[in-house]
């Protein structure tokens, strides 16, 4: 059996940046993982972290073309950018990959711990549409962490409010469809 990240490198330095690649190379095919950043693509790593890993993975054809279709699936142009560094993207644009990302292997469940903060309107209404399509398209169950009232009535099924660690709301579908935006500000007025 491959032994956990924890497991492997109890016994073994971290990487620094100055190991070179077949040192990168050396740690995959003995470890199933590296942590050499720029070891591969920042953007075909992040995909790859849930499975055991090989480096032919990352550079494969095949693989790419799949990352290419799923990020082209965004609508944002990003398929056209991915030589480009994440960082000199927006804030939107940055959001709505990382969660592409965090959804391209197997997962049953999302976390999206405000996923619009910090975000333009327009950017924070492309990564909760993209959250939406790809929650849809495979199914998953989400837990969106936000303040924002309006996206907190609009999305999802079921409505949990805290105050001070403990729950105070807890309303399933049909009693959240009836809620308004009044109704919410109510909550904050005690």
């Amino acid at each position: 059996p491959m032994p956990t990240p924890a497991e492997s490198m109890s016994n073994h330095p971290l990487p620094t940046p100055t190991r070179d690649l077949d040192r990168a190379r050396a740690d995959l095919d003995q470890f199933g993982f590296c942590l050499l950043a720029d070891a591969m693509e920042p953007r075909w790593l992040a995909a790859l972290r849930t499975q055991p890993k090989r480096l032919r993975i990352g550079i494969d054809d095949a693989f790419k073309k799949t990352v290419r279709e799923k990020i082209a699936g965004l609508g944002l142009g990003l398929e056209n950018k991915l030589q480009q560094p994440i960082g000199a993207l927006s804030g939107g644009q940055r959001q709505a990959l990382t969660m592409l990302m965090s959804a391209m292997d197997h997962t049953d469940i999302l976390l999206l711990d405000e996923p619009t903060a910090a975000l333009d309107p327009k950017s924070a209404e492309v990564v909760m549409q993209t959250a939406e399509k790809i929650v849809q398209a495979q199914g998953l169950t989400t837990v969106l962490i936000t303040h924002n009232l309006r996206d907190s009535l609009r999305y999802g099924n079921r409505l949990v409010h805290m105050h001070a660690g403990k729950i105070e709301y807890d309303l399933d579908a049909a009693a959240r469809q009836q809620l308004k935006m009044e109704d919410l500000y109510a909550w904050f007025e005690r």
